[in-house]
């Protein structure tokens, strides 16, 4: 089940990086959708869903040292991500809004890669 929930999680990040570094301003539509006190505690479940999936897949996968790295990481997240409040959130989320195209379009390309990364870890 872990290894479904990355391979789930990872193609959605390439398919959101993708769309970002094609079209930013269609991934600021979508990112500015996420500002909403419900929504902050709709974002945190996923990540800690998703640091869980990436623990329990590790030892199975090509990069278990990473990948349980990286399930810690993402359950932290979760955790820390209502915590920090949600005008800290929105603030977050308005300064990356505010950086221009080639900022978006590289961190996107990283997301994408990062996710092909995570499917190659759990799929080979």
């Amino acid at each position: 089940m872990a290894n479904w929930i990355v391979i789930a999680v990872s193609v959605f990040m390439v398919a959101i990086g993708l769309t970002g570094v094609v079209a930013p301003a269609r991934l600021a539509r979508f990112v500015r959708r996420w500002q909403s006190r419900p929504l902050l505690w709709a974002a945190a479940a996923p990540r800690i869903v998703f640091g869980a999936a990436l623990w329990f897949a590790a030892p199975a996968s090509q990069a278990p040292l990473a990948l349980r790295i990286l399930g810690a990481i993402t359950v932290i997240a979760g955790v820390v991500l209502p915590v920090m409040g949600f005008e800290r959130y929105q603030a977050v989320l308005l300064w990356w809004l505010r950086q221009g195209a080639l900022f978006v379009r590289t961190w996107m390309f990283a997301a994408a890669a990062f996710g092909l990364f995570l499917l190659w870890a759990v799929v080979t």
